[in-house]
Parts: structure tokens; C-alpha cells; sequence
């Protein structure tokens, strides 16, 4: 840049001490605009925050920045985005969703069952009735939960969180040889799942303190 500016500099015949001021000063602006825009970088939140002001009328870019909002735990402004998202663009299964999450992620149940529920409508899955089933069960609502698991189960017994969900509730039930079976079965779908490895220890504990 300071190459180019000099070259234009030089053709109208400025002598080498304005030329170095001229490009001094050039320079000092560039150094500022470097380091807002680096400040500005340095956050995926506010990166996306000030594209959103640039570009109120993308759906695309407030979608990202809910995403991102909630992802740091910012889950009031996440539902919020979520809600402008869908203002500006005809709101997916995928979007009500992550949109449903968020509300629960804020303490909003209701509004977040309100989602799921929607996009249960337009694609039921076994995720989405999962995700009702841990909405209700962190609302201690256990019949409903299991309920929801039930579903999700039919609609795909692959699935394994179905189970690791439900061994939570068994287990928030004092019902830890269930526990311990949901669990197993959710390992025999995904070995790699944590979760269920930790209920599993977890419930085999209980057990064992029984005996």
C-alpha cells in the first residue's frame, strides 16, 4: 500500500520530506485499522456481531451468530438471533432446533419444547424427540420424558443418546439396574459415547452400594 501511495506521490513532484510524512501518516492510519480490526477478530462474537450490523438483512449471518452466541453461553442472545433468523428466513427443522436448544439453554422449557415440537412436525427424528425427552426429564417430568424417548426410539433404534437419556432418567428414578441396561445398550450403538460410559460406571456404583 505504501508502495502504491508513494508512486502516486512521486508523480506530482512532492519533495522527499513531504513524500516521508505523507507515508508516515499513511502508515499510522493503516497501524490503527490494523489493530480495531484484529481486536475485532479476536472474538468469533464480535466478528459475527459486527457482520450482522453490516448485513442486517442476511438470515445466513444472524443464524451464525446465534450459533456462535450459544456456544459461548450467551443463550438469551442466542434465542434472540435464532428469533431474528427466523423474522428474516422461513425457520427448518434444523433452525427450530437449535433454536428450541437455546430457549432450554436460557430456562425458558416451555419455549423450548414450543421449538422442538415444530420441528418434530416438520421432520421427525429421533434427535429431536430426544431432545424433548431431556427437556422434560431436566424438568423432572419423567412420564413425558420417557414418552418422547419412546419415539425416538422407534424412529430409530440405532440412535444411541436415546438411551443414554433415558438411563439418566432411570437412574434420577433410583431405578439404577435400568440405568445400567439403557447405558449398555447405548454403548452397543456407539462404544465411543462418554456419557453413557460414565452413567454406566456410575449406575454400577449404586448397585453395588445396594448389595
Amino acid at each position: 500500500m505504501l508502495l502504491v501511495i508513494a508512486a502516486v506521490l512521486r508523480r506530482l513532484r512532492i519533495g522527499r520530506r513531504k513524500l516521508a510524512v505523507g507515508c508516515g501518516a499513511v502508515a499510522a492510519i493503516l497501524a490503527v485499522m490494523t489493530y480495531q480490526r484484529n481486536q475485532l477478530w479476536a472474538s468469533d462474537i464480535a466478528l459475527w456481531e459486527d457482520t450482522a450490523r453490516k448485513s442486517p438483512a442476511k438470515a445466513r449471518v444472524h443464524e451464525q451468530l446465534a450459533f456462535t452466541d450459544y456456544l459461548r453461553g450467551r443463550c438469551q442472545e442466542a434465542a434472540a438471533e435464532y428469533a431474528e433468523t427466523a423474522r428474516l428466513e422461513k425457520a427448518d427443522h434444523h433452525l427450530l432446533v437449535d433454536w428450541g436448544l437455546a430457549y432450554e439453554c436460557a430456562g425458558q422449557p416451555g419455549e423450548a419444547l414450543a421449538k422442538l415440537r415444530e420441528a418434530a412436525a416438520l421432520q421427525p427424528t429421533a434427535h429431536v424427540y430426544s431432545q424433548i425427552g431431556l427437556v422434560y426429564a431436566r424438568q423432572a417430568q419423567w412420564p413425558e420424558a420417557l414418552a418422547a424417548l419412546a419415539q425416538a426410539e422407534k424412529l430409530d433404534p440405532g440412535y444411541a443418546m436415546t438411551y443414554c437419556y433415558r438411563g439418566g432418567v432411570r437412574a434420577a428414578t433410583g431405578d439404577f439396574a435400568a440405568a445400567a441396561a439403557e447405558y449398555q445398550r447405548a454403548l452397543a450403538r456407539n462404544p465411543t459415547l462418554e456419557l453413557a460410559r460414565q452413567g454406566l460406571a456410575y449406575a454400577q456404583q449404586q448397585l453395588s452400594l445396594r448389595r
